[in-house]
């Protein structure tokens, strides 16, 4: 009986050694692993780091050669002449437009092409023998027809290029709109407006709109900026339709958090009708749905629904 308990403990202990040899090469293989990934989070650290590095240096080359290429000089403008190809629009429109490196693309990182710069617009009347002039900040010329910079004069057929009627349209990529105009009737008064393209300036870097009334008064030609909501706030991705005369505006964009505003324009007046916005409560997103109601404190917002949204 001893001699088989003697036995059997010195199984028990040659097993206990197994087991601690293999505990332990287990360990060392653990921390050898941990250590060879650990140089491979390194290694590879490093070479992000160097492969930024590199991006970073070829970025800052290729915006020198940019620099270098850019034809312009810092106070070089170019005169633009419009024609508008519209029967139903009696002025002349002439710009000297001042390409702006900064401003441009390819030349700096923006997300919507084309060569950018200032500009001082003058919108004539031959018979009258009357001028307006508006100033503008970031004017665009098609890059195509930008072919001989050294020439600086270029004339701009706008029945050539690839102009949308606004009316009707839903959406619109910022690049569909490759011209420095529009004249279309945006306010349902029966004349045409001077649209005046902000390059790359709206929302989500679409362009945005300056629009102009222009007219004679007492035989002077006066072109004025339309100030009130919506037309401050119109761009490539407002909706316009003629027959409901509105105009729904695209304020504020995400995942979330995006709000479209319907005003109906009639005469000179222009009056908010509903809004509808996308926002989180504590159970999801949800889109709301607000109507306007006259009380003697001016318009206040009513709820007319709310919607979760999947």
């Amino acid at each position: 009986m001893k001699s088989f308990l003697k036995t059997v403990r010195g199984l028990i202990h040659k097993l206990a050694l197994v087991f601690g040899y293999i505990i332990i090469v287990a360990a060392m293989y653990g921390i050898l692993l941990a250590a060879l990934n650990a140089v491979a989070e390194m290694n590879k650290t490093k070479d992000n780091k160097k492969s930024i590095a590199m991006s970073m240096d070829e970025l800052e080359a290729s915006l020198q050669d940019n620099e270098d290429q850019w034809p312009y000089g810092p106070d070089e403008s170019v005169k633009v002449k419009i024609h508008s190809g519209n029967e139903k629009w009696p002025y002349e429109i002439t710009a000297e437009w001042w390409p702006e490196l900064e401003k441009s693309v390819p030349f700096e990182r923006f997300s919507v092409l084309g060569i950018v710069g200032k500009a001082s617009i003058s919108i004539s009347a031959p018979v009258l023998g009357a001028s307006a002039v508006i100033a503008t900040q970031y004017f665009h010329v098609p890059d195509d027809i930008l072919t001989s910079p050294e020439s600086r004069s270029v004339e701009v057929m706008l029945s050539n290029l690839p102009q949308p009627a606004l009316m009707g349209i839903k959406s619109l990529t910022p690049d569909s709109w490759d011209t420095p105009i529009l004249l279309e009737d945006v306010d349902f008064d029966g004349a045409l407006e001077l649209i005046i393209i902000n390059h790359g300036q709206g929302q989500r870097s679409g362009h945005a709109f300056e629009v102009f009334d222009v007219d004679v008064v007492n035989n002077t030609l006066v072109a004025t900026m339309k100030s009130n909501p919506p037309f401050t706030d119109l761009g490539v991705y407002t909706e316009f339709d003629s027959e409901s005369k509105t105009i729904t505006v695209y304020k504020s964009g995400g995942a979330c958090s995006s709000e479209y505003e319907t005003y109906l324009i009639t005469g000179n007046s222009s009056v908010p009708v509903q809004l509808v916005a996308y926002d989180y409560d504590s159970s999801g997103c949800y889109k709301f749905t607000y109507s306007y109601k006259n009380t003697d404190i001016g318009l206040s917002k009513v709820l007319l629904k709310k919607e979760k949204m999947e």
